[in-house]
């Protein structure tokens, strides 16, 4: 009986529990506080999870997915469909995650490759892909 008991303990666990709204936006926040480039990538990654992108959409962003149109002054990501087709997405972003992600832009430069990419040691933009695995941890 006391190993049924620790079988719903561990069912229980807040492990598998999706974030709230409130929680996602106190990642952001915290995330871009640091005022350091891997504080204001992950700030952007936690602002377009809170925008309901899968990761797996995030991790295809590039530079090119960044669109800002000078007629609305609305800055929105264009993320890509996947392999079975679709039109993709398009997630507008606030005043707030714009600066972020100028924040972040800053440190990353215009160079190609992927939107949000790995650092080295001191905080130095290496420019390799993030794997869902990174992201996951």
């Amino acid at each position: 009986m006391a190993v049924a008991k620790k079988k719903t303990a561990r069912s229980s666990s807040p492990r598998g529990r999706l974030l709230g709204d409130g929680e996602l936006r106190a990642l952001v926040a915290a995330a871009a506080a640091d005022a350091n480039a891997e504080g204001y990538r992950d700030a952007v990654f936690f602002s377009l999870v809170y925008r309901g992108l899968k990761i797996a959409e995030i991790t295809a962003l590039t530079l090119d997915s960044v669109k800002f149109s000078n007629k609305t002054g609305v800055c929105s990501i264009v993320a890509r469909p996947s392999r079975g087709g679709g039109r993709g997405r398009r997630v507008e972003l606030t005043n707030d995650e714009l600066i972020i992600l100028e924040d972040w832009l800053d440190h990353r430069a215009d160079s190609a490759g992927p939107l949000l990419c790995t650092l080295g040691r001191g905080g130095k933009v290496e420019g390799k892909r993030l794997t869902t695995a990174m992201l996951k941890e």
